[in-house]
């Protein structure tokens, strides 16, 4: 199942929206979803020095203008896993720029936590 075509945005976007993760707090590991493929894929190791501070993801449904979905950052009590899919809840955004252009955040929290 493609997780980016097939998951809803959200059950009441944009307060309340899915977020596909696929990167967790603590780890230096960076994977990123293939919508191709249908997988989650490797795409670095961040130096050992460094690791990510929180849940990181995609919003289904959604396109940015990097070519990637838009990103999600979730804060959560207890780490999540690679590859699953959380309902979460908009408390701001973060308007950032790359070697692409702009590549907005949003900032979320679990419904539930």
């Amino acid at each position: 199942m493609d997780l980016w075509k097939n998951i809803p945005s959200g059950d009441n976007p944009p307060e309340i929206l899915n977020g596909v993760i696929e990167v967790i707090s603590g780890s230096r590991d960076k994977y990123e979803y293939k919508h191709e493929w249908e997988v989650f894929v490797l795409d670095r190791v961040i130096p050992s020095s460094v690791v990510f501070p929180i849940e990181y993801g995609f919003i289904p449904q959604t396109w940015s203008e990097d070519n990637d979905p838009l990103d999600i950052m979730v804060l959560s009590y207890e780490p999540l896993e690679v590859g699953c899919v959380v309902k979460v809840r908009v408390i701001g955004a973060l308007i950032m720029e790359d070697e692409h252009g702009d590549d907005p955040k949003i900032l979320s929290v679990l419904v539930n936590d």
